[in-house]
């Protein structure tokens, strides 16, 4: 799931949308993906105190941060020739303070435009690599999830995700929009849809036992095709969007998760195709924006045609696996062995990754 999730983000930016119109919504289920995958594997360590909110915090930067801070470089570089080229509003200096910025991901607030191919890109928070505003929530949720775990609260992860939902709802209500968190004008609404996702995912994971008892077992194809399906769905055809919009993040991207922990196969050839695809879903993630930005800047902003999209879906799918191979995981097994002692959870190869398993 988080593979097609990654996928979809990519082919609707690399055809401006015209492809999976409901990729809003891959952001929103990664999210949540990632509240069940931390609780999975981090919860029951810091309510028993076996490990500490720092080390938390370290192992999620390790996990995190070499995929991160490779896009933000090959973005660094695509932004300085957008600069100089006069494809992007910002000047050398403001430029410099947003790569140096973006490169501790913090987000840059600044009155700009970026160009990308035929999409002109108003005050996005992260220049450098725009997907990377998820990451920056991503980080911040992680904490604030480790923080809650400790303080012990019986009520687990229920009380935060329905508070952060009805303060998504607020928000929705308040601005009429939708898919916000990326640009200036709408970073505050990217808290509660942070938040929400992680515990949602986090009640996901903690309902385990009884979605296994009540929920039938859901065929893998059958889940992928009605991911697919929603992912391709574009929200803006209905004219009451934000409450579709609204459905599908607080109730259809959880009970997605839910599906997948009860979805089964005995295809071993499936199981191996979506073992690659929850491997190399991160470094795709990080890495296909800057593939677009290069592909821009060496174009002078041409639009994408067929050819020219699958020719840099190709080289970012490669790109990503390669670096996913030779810099991702030894990486994050080096810095793990450094700051911990132990192994890295890292998937050694492609086969051997562990869906489910962050």
């Amino acid at each position: 799931m988080r593979g097609i999730a990654a996928l979809a983000v990519m082919a609707s930016h690399y055809t401006s949308h015209r492809l999976f119109g409901g990729a809003v919504l891959a952001v929103d289920l990664l999210f949540c993906l990632g509240g069940f995958s931390i609780a999975l594997s981090y919860q029951a360590r810091l309510y028993s105190g076996a490990m500490s909110a720092r080390d938390f915090f370290f192992k999620r930067l390790i996990r995190l941060y070499p995929m991160f801070q490779l896009g933000i470089a090959l973005g660094a570089f695509c932004l300085a020739g957008k600069v100089a080229l006069g494809q992007c509003s910002l000047n050398s200096s403001s430029a410099l303070n947003a790569v140096l910025l973006n490169a501790f991901d913090l987000p840059y607030f600044g009155n700009y435009t970026l160009q990308v191919g035929a999409d002109v890109l108003p005050d996005r928070l992260f220049p450098t690599n725009v997907p990377s505003w998820s990451l920056f929530f991503q980080l911040i949720t992680n904490a604030v999830f480790a923080l809650w775990v400790l303080r012990r609260w019986k009520s687990g992860p229920v009380v935060p995700a329905l508070l952060s939902g009805a303060m998504l709802v607020a928000y929705v209500a308040a601005t009429h929009q939708t898919n916000f968190g990326w640009e200036a004008n709408y970073f505050f609404g990217g808290f509660p849809r942070a938040l929400f996702g992680v515990f949602a995912g986090a009640c996901v994971y903690l309902g385990l036992g009884a979605i296994g008892r009540r929920m039938p077992v859901v065929p893998v194809p059958l889940l992928l095709l009605l991911l697919v399906a929603l992912l391709c769905y574009n929200p803006h055809w209905l004219r009451f969007n934000g409450v579709y919009w609204l459905a599908m993040t607080l109730m259809g991207m959880p009970l997605l998760v839910a599906a997948g922990t009860v979805a089964r196969t005995q295809n071993a050839a499936l199981r191996a195709a979506l073992a690659y695809l929850g491997w190399i879903s991160y470094p795709l993630y990080c890495l296909h924006f800057p593939v677009l930005m290069a592909y821009s800047l060496a174009t002078n902003n041409a639009p994408l045609g067929a050819a020219d999209a699958l020719a840099c879906a190709v080289l970012a799918l490669a790109l990503a696996h390669l670096a996913a191979r030779f810099v991702d995981a030894p990486l994050r097994a080096r810095l793990t062995r450094a700051a911990f002692g132990e192994a890295s959870d890292a998937a050694p190869a492609p086969l051997a990754a562990r869906p489910g398993r962050d």
